[in-house]
């Protein structure tokens, strides 16, 4: 996450990806990448993390609230739903 603020998207890509595949039932960390990949637009792939943080957790709500935006923005540019 304090990559992410810093502006280094790329080295905060790669520390997620590495933190999920050590820890792949961990529902904050897939919120906080599916976050993540929201801000950078990466809709289609947040949607993935938010959805699996969903599946671990399935009473948390920030993750379906911030699953519906990134679904709502993806429908917007065109993308999957």
């Amino acid at each position: 996450v304090a990559l992410a603020r810093a502006g280094r998207g790329r080295e905060a890509d790669a520390s997620f990806r590495r933190a999920v595949d050590l820890a792949p039932g961990d529902a904050d960390l897939r919120y906080n990448f599916g976050t993540f990949l929201a801000r950078a637009g990466r809709f289609e792939d947040a949607q993935r993390e938010l959805s699996r943080a969903l599946a671990l957790r399935p009473d948390f709500e920030e993750a379906r609230t911030n699953l519906a935006r990134a679904r709502a923005a993806a429908a917007r540019r065109g993308g999957t739903r």
